[in-house]
């Protein structure tokens, strides 16, 4: 296992990393208390899984799950809070014609900062994330402990790289970075922006002076499009994307 850790200032040189020294300061918290991860872009299964890796470590970190009161049509969410770390997939999909699609972080509110968490550990494409706005690199395949120390880093404004020991491939991969829209009409996008700030569903029917049918009818097609499958994965798309803040 390599841990790399960029200097505090977040400066990187030619695309290069150092290996950590003594004098690399300890970590210490920017927030008091439990740190709160949400895991954005995966699948329920998947966030299920880090919750139960994360479990014994429950003392320093835990999965941030916005308080729901209702289902997929539900009525309040409470996003009184957001989490200190966002983990995303930079490489969400494999290399189609000789070409690996990147995503940029996405913006965060609320202090959240966003890491790169990916299986993807070749030597070539691990600094790349730090110059599109992630704070830290982590490897999907980390050991639970060794993951919590590297939050813990992140936590503490340390830009951190954490992966295996692995080379450059013979061949260089060529990336592409490129932020894909979600395709939502302005109407779902208000939506979207509702929900994040925790209205009902009744609430946004009578912000926007449309019925409830059709807020629930943008809640689905809005939902279809981000691949949210609950509204607290909206809740934590909306906080990514900074939505929430917008008054109405």
């Amino acid at each position: 296992m390599t841990e790399l850790v960029a200097p505090p200032d977040g400066g990187w040189v030619g695309g290069a990393v150092r290996a950590p020294s003594r004098l690399d300061r300890p970590a210490v918290r920017s927030r008091p208390g439990v740190l709160t991860v949400a895991l954005l872009g995966d699948c329920e299964l998947v966030v299920q899984g880090l919750g139960q890796m994360l479990a014994p470590y429950a003392a320093r970190v835990r999965i941030h799950h916005p308080a729901t009161t209702r289902g997929l049509a539900g009525e309040s969410v409470n996003v009184s809070t957001s989490p200190d770390i966002i983990l995303f997939d930079c490489y969400p999909s494999g290399v189609h014609d000789g070409v690996l699609r990147a995503v940029p972080a996405p913006p965060a509110a609320g202090g959240s900062r966003v890491a790169a968490y990916s299986w993807a550990t070749r030597g070539e494409l691990v600094p790349a994330p730090l110059q599109h706005g992630y704070c830290g690199y982590i490897a999907k395949s980390l050991p639970a402990q060794q993951l919590v120390e590297a939050l813990e880093r992140i936590g503490s404004r340390l830009p951190v790289v954490r992966v295996p020991a692995q080379p450059s491939g013979p061949d260089l991969l060529q990336v592409e970075w490129s932020r894909e829209e979600a395709g939502l009409t302005l109407r779902e996008a208000d939506v979207l922006d509702l929900i994040a700030a925790g209205q009902s569903n009744a609430e946004i029917a009578a912000t926007l002076h449309v019925s409830i049918n059709s807020v629930k009818s943008y809640v689905r097609s809005s939902y279809r499009k981000i691949g949210a499958t609950s509204r607290s994965q909206a809740v934590l798309w909306g906080i990514a994307q900074g939505l929430g803040a917008s008054e109405h």
